[in-house]
């Protein structure tokens, strides 16, 4: 999440940086023992997530290393620019329907061009702070 500071002299808000949550948990004390805890946790998640990338991969028609590969990237950027050092990220089995129809109507750079354009409509809704509009989403 984007470390939000605040200027000493005026109070306002100083501008939004992209920090890595580990940035501001390595400062407060982030330690070995911490580190352990977290890689049992990180291979629990590993021991679902895998497997369930790997089906939603099949599912959509293509080799399963695709969704290894899919899992281990999109993990590795949810944990370093996630919104919170306690959120999990991983796959979700309700996408299976939305991706493979993707798949098989545009093929595969149909469906990595849907992804560039979703992260850059999120990107751009952040960037202009529309994200405080969504509570009026029913």
């Amino acid at each position: 999440m984007p470390v939000i500071r605040r200027s000493a002299r005026t109070g306002t808000r100083a501008p939004r940086t992209l920090i890595p949550e580990i940035v501001p948990a390595m400062r407060e004390g982030y330690d070995t023992s911490m580190l352990r805890q977290d890689i049992v946790a990180g291979l629990t998640v590993a021991v679902v997530a895998l497997p369930l990338s790997m089906a939603i991969a099949i599912a959509c028609g293509v080799s399963p290393d695709r969704g290894l590969v899919t899992a281990a990237i999109g993990g590795f950027l949810v944990s370093a620019f996630g919104g919170s050092r306690f959120q999990i990220g991983g796959p979700a089995g309700a996408f299976i329907v939305l991706i493979a129809a993707t798949v098989m109507r545009h093929g595969l750079e149909g469906l990595a061009l849907a992804t560039f354009l979703s992260g850059l409509m999120l990107a751009c809704v952040g960037v202009l702070r529309l994200g405080v509009f969504v509570k009026y989403v029913p």
